[in-house]
Parts: C-alpha cells; structure tokens; sequence
C-alpha cells in the first residue's frame, strides 16, 4: 500500500473521532430537541430533506471524488473545482428559491415555502468549504478536520435548543444548520489557503467526465433514498413522517459514523493499491470488520429500543419504535452495500456505479410503490426487503472487480451473524419475562449488559477473526513494556 499501516491506522482513529464527537454531540442535540419539538416539526424537516439531499449532490457534482481519486492534482485544480462548486451553488439555490411556493401550495403548509428558501442557503455557504475539506481528507488530515468542525457543531447546538425553548419550532433546526455551516467554512477558509480565483475549462473537463456519472449516482441515490419521505408526508400524515424520519435517522448514526470513517480513509487508500490481491484482502478485512462492529451495535440498540424511546425521547415516540427496529435491521447492511459499490469508484468505473445505482433505486421505488396499499409499519417492511434484494445485487455485480464473492461473504458474515442474533434473543427474553418494568433504566442496563457480555463471550469462545482482528490492531498501537 502507498500509505503505510501506521498512517492509515492514525488516520482511522482521528477519522473515527472526528464521526464520533460529531455524531455523538448530534445525537444529544436530536434527543433534546425531540423532547421539545413534536413529531410534525421533524415532519416538516424531512420533506425539506428531500430537495437538499438532491442538491448537495448537484453542488458538488461528484468532483471531490475525482480530486481524491486523481494522484497528481494540485493547486489549480483545487481551484477550478472550487469555483465551479460555488456558480452551481448559487443556480441551485435560484431553482430552490423559485419551486418553494409550489412546494409549500402542494401540501397546503405556508410555513414550508420560507424554510426551504431559509435552509437552502445552506448550499452556497458548503461549496465555499467544500474543496478544502476534500484537500484535508485526500492527506488523510483527519484530525485538522475535528478541530474544525466541532467549534460550528457545538454553537449551533447550544443555539438551536436555546431556540426550541423558547418557541421557535421547526426553525431551531433550521438555524442550528445555517450557524454550524457558516462558522465551519469560516475556518476552513481560515486555516486552508490552497483555493485560489483560477479556472480551467480543461482541469474542469478531466475531473467532471469521472465525477459527472459519480454525481449521477448520488443524485439517484439521493432522490430515491428521500422520496418515501415526500411520498408518506403526502399519503400518511407529517406527523407520522416525523415518526418515520426520526427512527430512520437515529438508526443510521452508528452505520454512518462507520462507513463515513471508512469511506474516507480507505478511499484514497484504495485508490493508489495496484496488486489485485493486495486490495481484494484490504477490501475483505474492512467489509468484514465494519460488519462485525455495525451489526452488533445495531441489533443491540433494536433489542432496547423500546425503554430507550420512552425515556430518553419521551413516551410520545415510542409509536416510532417497530419503525425504528426495522431501520436498524437496513442500516446494518449500509456497509455491506457501500463497500461493495466503492470497489468501482476505486477502479474508476463510474458507468457501472451509475447502472448499478439505477437499477437498485427501481428495486426500491417499486417497494415504495408496493408499500403504499399497506400501513406504515408494512410499508418499511417491504423497503427492508428491498434494500436486502439490492445487497444481493451489489455484490453480483462487482464480485468480479474485488474477488469476493456472494458465498464468500455470506459464509465470513455468517459467525457474526449468528452471535448477534444469540445476544439478540437474550435480551429479549430479559425484555418480556424479567418482570423488570419495561421502562426503566433498569431494564436497558440489564439488557444491555447481558447483550454486550454474551456478544464478547461468544467472540471469544468461536474464535471470531474479526474480533481477533480488532483485538491485535488495538494492541499494536498500545507501546509494549520493555
């Protein structure tokens, strides 16, 4: 590998901090603001998702992963895909401007038609921060990247609950956005001086042939993965989307904290391995560690969703609990289908992504299609089983680019799988027949305790390489006694 191992561990660990604290500092934040806020103004959010997922996407056009995956880019580069960012930025906004009041008269919710037109300034301010960021993570500069992005995620915190309490509503998370980003391309600008006032109509060309289908992908990915929020807000209720959107989100955090880490360490990592083998056993140890790690994790916080609900949301959640389990089960295989999709952008295949992308998109359209007959608690059920189909479907396509294929990695995943679904049971045993009150602190400490004991314990006692795994890396960076 280009980067050797220590630079790469160091990397992951700065990385992991850098989700974690600001993961971790929203998660406080979203649990605060749900014991204030109601379920509609989360609601109401999650409609606005919809257009800015769809848009960052367009903002940044998939030129950043040209830029990490090209070895010789420098200054001038950086430049043109900055100012490129910042133009289309400013078109987007104008179309976001403009389609707002429709929006708003569509669901007869006057109150959407100034947050959208509010919170889309939110693209203008990233695509100043954008290539600076990206610079900072293709040096594997992970910990400069903490540094500045906790300062704007603890001031919009503290000011977005300041806001909820005093009545503002839906517009708390609105400003909470807004502050964090503008205080964070504050000092991206501050402490990165690579972006200059240049432009190249060439430089622009080689990196938006790559990043162009990258870009097509993710706004693919990002309009279907969205779209059952536009379609229950309308089919359902804005409370119930709150519901919905709510368990989604809280479901997604630890996938994401894990995948995100990973995706940018190993990214450019990947992208300079040449030896076929080489990557295809880096690409094994990555798929299968972040498996073993977000699968436990997961099904553990499924096993105790209901008493955490009830206390620490409020008990006027809990109708988002079996949302919640089902939304853990689908953010358990998040990795298994990002990683086997990244193989292609290593490879620089960008046309395949682009089909692959499509096609499951279709898979889960249809879901949501099929859904729409049925309550919302079967309407996830049905996406979960779209998103399983499409796993399937992902490794299908490009086992042939990273060697690892479907019965190879169902038979690496099945121990794992098979000590989660133990420690799964015990807890729900705990659950149901300890006589414990299911909602008490009681219950989720004895729960979870006994998950974690039994998830290491069986580890331990079956030899599972994965946690072996873990166990040597953690090792090795601790200094030995001489």
């Amino acid at each position: 590998m280009t980067a050797n191992k220590s630079t790469v561990i160091n990397g992951l660990l700065w990385a992991f901090l850098d989700q974690f604290s600001s993961k971790g500092i929203s998660i406080i934040v979203s649990i605060i603001l749900a014991r204030i806020l109601s379920p509609e103004d989360f609601g109401m959010m999650g409609l606005i998702y919809f257009f800015t997922a769809i848009a960052q996407e367009l903002v940044d056009g998939g030129l950043s992963s040209s830029l990490i995956r090209c070895e010789n880019s420098d200054t001038k580069d950086y430049s043109t895909i900055f100012v490129t960012n910042v133009v289309i930025s400013f078109i987007i906004y104008a179309i976001l401007f403009f389609i707002a009041p429709y929006f708003s008269a569509y669901y007869d919710m006057p109150v959407l038609e100034p947050i959208l037109k509010v919170y889309g300034l939110i693209f203008i301010i990233n695509a100043f921060s954008t290539v600076q960021l990206t610079l900072l993570s293709k040096e594997l500069k992970f910990r400069k990247i903490m540094l500045i992005n906790i300062p704007g995620l603890c001031i919009g915190s503290l000011v977005a609950v300041w806001l909820a309490s005093k009545d503002y509503g839906v517009w708390s998370i609105v400003y909470m956005q807004l502050i964090t980003q503008i205080i964070t391309a504050v000092i991206f600008w501050i402490k990165n001086k690579e972006v200059k006032l240049f432009f190249s109509y060439v430089i622009l060309k080689k990196h938006f042939d790559f990043g162009f289908k990258i870009m097509l992908s993710s706004i693919v990915n990002a309009i279907f993965r969205n779209l059952s929020n536009i379609v229950i807000g309308k089919s359902y209720s804005v409370k119930e989307l709150g519901y919905f959107e709510r368990a989604r989100t809280l479901s997604m955090y630890p996938s994401y904290v894990f995948v995100g880490v990973l995706s940018k360490v190993f990214y450019p990592v990947f992208s300079k391995i040449k030896d076929q083998t080489e990557l295809t056993n880096a690409y094994k140890n990555v798929l299968n560690v972040s498996f073993y790690i977000t699968f436990g994790a997961l099904l553990l916080l499924a096993a105790i969703a209901y008493p955490i609900f009830g206390l620490v949301l409020g008990e006027k959640w809990l109708f988002a609990v079996p949302f919640f389990q089902l939304f853990c089960l689908r953010a358990a295989i998040h990795p298994l289908q990002v990683f086997n999709l990244n193989i292609l952008k290593v490879k620089g295949l960008s046309n395949k992504l682009l089909r692959i992308e499509f096609l499951n998109r279709l898979l889960g359209f249809a879901a949501l299609c099929i859904g729409l007959f049925f309550n919302l608690y079967w309407l996830v059920v049905i996406l979960t089983i779209s998103d399983f189909i499409a796993y399937f479907n992902n490794i299908i396509a490009t086992q042939n680019y990273h060697h690892y294929r479907l019965k190879d990695q169902i038979k690496d995943f099945s121990p794992t799988i098979a000590i989660t679904i133990i420690a799964f049971l015990a807890c729900y045993a705990i659950h149901e027949y300890s006589g414990i009150s299911q909602l008490s602190w009681t219950n989720i400490g004895l729960q979870a305790s006994v998950y974690i004991a039994l998830y290491l314990f069986l580890s331990i006692v079956f030899k599972n390489k994965n946690f072996l795994y873990i166990l040597a890396t953690i090792r090795s960076k601790i200094p030995s006694k001489k």
